[in-house]
């Protein structure tokens, strides 16, 4: 589960790839494809791809796994989030996980980025603030970031930046500022709301 801040909520790595996104559909937020996530590259090929039978799902998602064994970056970060969330005839594996998703995000995939992050910053056993905003911060400047994934993004390193005191992230309000200002403009509740926080 995500935590609140002030009415805003701050994603968990749940929430990410097994939470109910905008439609209140479980499972989808964060998940490129649904109303919470990105349709941009593979991952928006396999997730707008109209798999309605599980079956089709498993085996498309074991085609993505072939991928991420060739190396293609948007794999493993989708294969990491499969590993995490137990989904698509992928077993709940924390391990083989973080295996995937330390991959693409050395591989800067922006997804791989953004969920190595969150796990950075919510997974006591990984606790590393600083390298997780680096992280969030790379994503956003990174040419394959997508539309949808950037304001959230943004987002995020606005609530960090303001009061992220508590993840051990250093207050920087001018930086939460403007980055409260890219998410808003890209659409972000969080980022409208960060707006509210700063005026």
């Amino acid at each position: 589960d995500g935590s609140s801040f002030g009415g805003l909520r701050i994603p968990a790595l749940a929430d990410a790839i097994g939470g109910e996104d905008a439609s209140g559909e479980p499972g989808n937020a964060g998940k490129p494809g649904s109303a919470g996530g990105s349709g941009g590259g593979l991952f928006g090929a396999l997730m707008q791809g109209g798999m309605g039978d599980s079956r089709v799902k498993e085996a498309e998602a074991r085609e993505m796994l072939e991928l991420a064994l060739e190396g293609e970056p948007d794999a493993m970060a989708y294969v990491g989030a499969l590993y995490l969330a137990g989904e698509e005839g992928f077993p709940e594996d924390y391990d083989r996980s973080l295996f995937w998703l330390e991959r693409a995000a050395a591989a800067n995939n922006a997804y791989g980025l953004y969920w190595m992050s969150l796990l950075l910053l919510y997974d006591s056993d990984l606790r590393a603030p600083a390298a997780a905003v680096d992280m969030l911060q790379r994503a956003a400047a990174g040419k394959d970031v997508d539309k949808d994934l950037l304001p959230e993004i943004e987002a995020l390193l606005a609530m960090l930046f303001y009061d992220g005191e508590s993840l051990g992230v250093p207050s920087n309000p001018e930086e939460s500022l403007r980055r409260a200002r890219a998410a808003a403009q890209g659409g972000s509740a969080d980022g409208k709301a960060m707006l509210g926080f700063h005026y």
